[in-house]
């Protein structure tokens, strides 16, 4: 097999198990909101905000963080106990790209979506009522995130 059909047939494996790992854990918070909130005996599955977990699971978990993660190593090679400074030096880059501009690029991509699907709204009015509300919002998500991300 040539290289590009060994590369595409790994992407395509990651953006399969990408899209599973987001479906199941979107159905599974969508669950477990449900019953935290006891909203209702009846509990249905948000299709939008499932079908949107499904697509950002394919690109962002199936090929964006793979190739951050392959680009550092590139740049940056090797590590281990041995060479534990350059392990630290590439958590901070992939931390510093996935925490930073991951998160903002999938927060706005979930709410643009979220809108599209749900009104009547100009692409440009959603855009727009997008970069506002994660410009709030994107602190104290990175707060959260720093919290738990050198431990991953």
């Amino acid at each position: 097999a040539t290289t590009r059909t060994v590369v595409w047939q790994k992407l395509r494996y990651n953006m399969l198990w990408g899209t599973i790992i987001f479906m199941v854990g979107d159905y599974g918070a969508q669950l477990l909101t449900h019953f935290k909130l006891k909203r209702s005996t009846d509990f249905y599955v948000d299709d939008n905000r499932f079908v949107i977990s499904s697509v950002l699971g394919a690109i962002w978990a199936g090929y964006a963080n793979p190739s951050v993660y392959a680009t550092v190593e590139f740049l940056l090679p090797g590590g281990g106990p041995s060479n534990f400074r350059r392990v630290l030096l590439k958590m901070c880059i992939t931390c510093s790209i996935l925490s930073t501009a991951g998160n903002y690029v999938t927060m706005i991509f979930r709410r643009f979506f979220k809108q599209f699907l749900e009104t009547d709204s100009s692409v440009t009015q959603i855009g727009m009522d997008c970069v506002q509300s994660c410009n709030r919002d994107f602190v104290p998500v990175l707060k959260d995130d720093l919290k738990i991300w050198p431990l991953y």
